[in-house]
């Protein structure tokens, strides 16, 4: 496939020029008549490593480091969390490095908006299984109770779903981030629910659903210099 070379090379090189001339890249005018650039969900202007890498690295090598760092990172993210399961050293060395040179990886690695989904779904799901954890000893029913006692947690939680929105797209963030929370509705119903009657179910969605509700907001508004526009222009 050549969508690197006919697609994001150009989209990398249109945001470099426009922050180096310290103009936000809303604007493509080298394709056809001009293209939006900042609204196509895929160029992710305002991710941290292409923004700051984009000022001091041309788009050919910035390419190249994207992947290598975003393998790593997904490596390091699936390791631990094969380490949170309870698996051995070797088990966990083996997960990690399948995760990063997956033929799933490998083939999906040259369209860069999928690296973040690659490198941040790991992080995701070993966060929300810290949240499990602490919901086996979970006395309070208070659930802004709960968000203040594992601050840190939620914290370091929002902001790897904002660096996956920023880097990725709105649709494969979602593939992310949905699969995360619905596990976590299930860890939450085994833990707030021994007898099983209707009452207690009954709490335990709505308890889930405010967990979500304060990290899906504050990430939505963190990043939505990145999905609004799109919602609104698209």
């Amino acid at each position: 496939a050549t969508d690197q070379a006919d697609t994001y090379y150009p989209w990398a090189v249109a945001v470099q020029r426009s922050l180096r001339s310290h103009h936000l890249p809303f604007w493509n005018p080298n394709n056809f008549a001009g293209t939006p650039l900042w609204t196509n969900g895929q160029p992710s202007p305002l991710y941290p490593f292409r923004f700051l890498t984009s000022f001091f690295i041309d788009p050919s090598l910035q390419h190249d480091i994207f992947i290598i760092f975003h393998l790593v990172l997904a490596g390091f993210g699936m390791y631990f969390l094969c380490k949170s399961l309870g698996f051995n050293a070797i088990a966990c060395l083996a997960g990690g490095l399948f995760w990063m040179f997956s033929p799933l990886g490998f083939a999906w690695m040259q369209f860069e908006f999928f690296l973040p989904l690659l490198a941040y779904l790991p992080w995701i799901f070993l966060l929300v299984k810290n949240l499990t954890v602490y919901l086996k000893t979970l006395e309070e029913k208070s659930s802004f109770k709960f968000l203040v006692n594992n601050l840190s947690t939620f914290f370091w939680l929002c902001f790897i779903q904002t660096m996956l929105i920023l880097g990725s797209n709105i649709q494969f963030a979602l593939l992310g981030i949905a699969p995360a929370y619905i596990y976590l509705l299930i860890a939450i119903f085994n833990a707030k629910n021994q007898s099983y009657n209707r009452i207690e179910i009954t709490k335990s969605i709505f308890f889930s659903i405010k967990v979500f509700s304060y990290t899906s907001i504050l990430t939505l508004c963190i990043s939505a210099t990145t999905w609004l526009p799109i919602l609104v222009f698209s």
